[in-house]
């Protein structure tokens, strides 16, 4: 990856186009309150998504949602990582949409797309039996919806090209 966001070490699921971001560039542990390193990265990150997720007609009438979804390890019970998953994706959106985050082009285009979503523990990325994999399953990430998934292949080439290069 090139570029400012190079230092976040952000991953994309080759699969689905979903952004993976780890859970210490963002929160500390078992928080919901975004760290300033939080801060920073979204406003890096979030205009340079939402241009080239936003930008090309051709994508926006098959997109349906722009998800924010937070992801826990299992430490804890359900329902407390469903809140705090939640919690996290919640300060995200609402940063975003913040007199603290500056405008960019796409925000009020991003507006009505956007969601945000708790998962808890159920998406495990990895094993929860070390601390590397719990770390590895506590994350947030971006993750697009479209109307059409004929779409979906050239949306998430577009998308790994262009904020991974």
């Amino acid at each position: 990856m090139s570029g400012e966001l190079e230092e976040f070490d952000l991953e994309v699921d080759p699969q689905t186009g979903a952004i993976r971001i780890k859970e210490t560039i963002l929160f500390e542990f078992g928080k919901a309150e975004i760290k300033e390193s939080g801060c920073k990265f979204l406003k890096l990150f979030i205009p340079k998504y939402a241009y080239i997720l936003l930008r090309n007609p051709e994508i926006v009438e098959h997109l349906s949602q722009v998800i924010i979804e937070g992801h826990t390890d299992n430490s804890g019970t359900y329902q407390y990582n469903l809140k705090l998953s939640l919690d996290r994706a919640n300060s995200v959106a609402s940063y975003i949409f913040s007199s603290e985050f500056e405008d960019f082009p796409q925000k009020q285009k991003l507006q009505s797309f956007l969601t945000a979503n708790g998962r808890s523990f159920v998406d495990p990325r990895t094993e929860n039996g070390t601390e590397e994999g719990r770390a590895q399953n506590r994350r947030v990430e971006f993750k697009f919806r479209l109307k059409d998934w004929d779409v979906v292949e050239s949306a998430k080439k577009t998308l790994s090209g262009k904020i991974i290069e």
